[in-house]
């Protein structure tokens, strides 16, 4: 096949996207010289905007079936609800799949793809302050679940989110969402066999004391709670250095207690000379 397609999108003056097309040749400059553009919709945002809209060629390069793969799922991705498109894309009818080789095709031909500024703030912009619907949500999660990071992706991962701040709201979206959730057994297990045998450095393991300090500050345990600890604990046998390491804590905690507890009496005995 011949790969001289490409999958474009128009965007609205304000940068939120309107129209996902698939063409060849001038098929994109083609919609701004219409006389009496065939979608009504399009027709008048394009007059609105005096006759012309920035847009991008999204992917090019393309033979036309993975053209039409990637005009859908873009349309998919954004929604017909933001968008001009009268159809859902590909060959204009709904349900269309893809063969094993159109997806290969289409997962070689984004490997490795970057866009340039403009295009990743245009891309931006469309998403900002659009919500997910829970259809959407639990499609994207079911897509995703069971896959596995290579090395370089999940490097690559943590160098993107190094050094983000999280905003009051978002760390309440996601405490919210974190306390409502319900871990399977089976999940608790591979979590566990993960962390096995990985040691944290002494700074994971300060950070990790303060945070369980903050979070059950002036909390007190329920019953319940101290019963579900105890049971956890129950049979669980420690290593010689696990336990010279608590016996250690607990000396440091009472000579701590004391060291306090000498300087409020010296405080009250000779204010002056504490």
């Amino acid at each position: 096949m011949v790969a001289e397609f490409y999958v474009y999108c128009i965007f609205r003056p304000d940068g939120r996207p309107c129209y996902i097309g698939k063409g060849q040749g001038d098929r994109l400059n083609g919609h701004f010289r219409y006389g009496k553009h065939p979608n009504r919709h399009l027709r008048g945002i394009i007059a609105a905007a005096g006759g012309s809209l920035p847009a991008v060629i999204v992917h090019d390069g393309l033979d036309e079936p993975t053209a039409f793969a990637y005009e859908k799922a873009l349309i998919a991705a954004i929604g017909k609800t933001d968008l001009c498109n009268r159809t859902d894309g590909g060959d204009g009818t709904s349900g269309h799949k893809h063969t094993a080789e159109t997806i290969a095709k289409m997962s070689v031909a984004q490997s490795g793809r970057t866009f340039s500024p403009e295009t990743l703030a245009k891309m931006a912009a469309a998403k900002t302050g659009r919500s997910l619907t829970p259809e959407h949500r639990a499609a994207i999660g079911a897509a995703n679940r069971g896959k596995t990071r290579t090395p370089d992706q999940r490097a690559a991962m943590s160098a993107e989110r190094k050094g983000q701040q999280l905003t009051p709201e978002q760390k309440a979206k996601h405490a919210a969402v974190m306390s409502s959730r319900i871990i399977s057994p089976e999940t608790r297990a591979a979590m566990s066999a993960n962390r096995l045998g990985k040691p944290l450095s002494k700074e994971t393991k300060a950070k990790i004391s303060v945070s369980v300090s903050r979070a059950s500050k002036g909390k007190p345990k329920s019953a319940e709670h101290r019963a579900a600890m105890s049971a956890s604990k129950t049979g669980t046998t420690h290593s010689l250095e696990h336990c010279e390491k608590i016996a250690e804590g607990v000396r440091r905690a009472a000579q701590e207690r004391r060291e306090r507890k000498m300087l409020a009496e010296r405080q009250e005995t000779h204010p002056k000379t504490v």
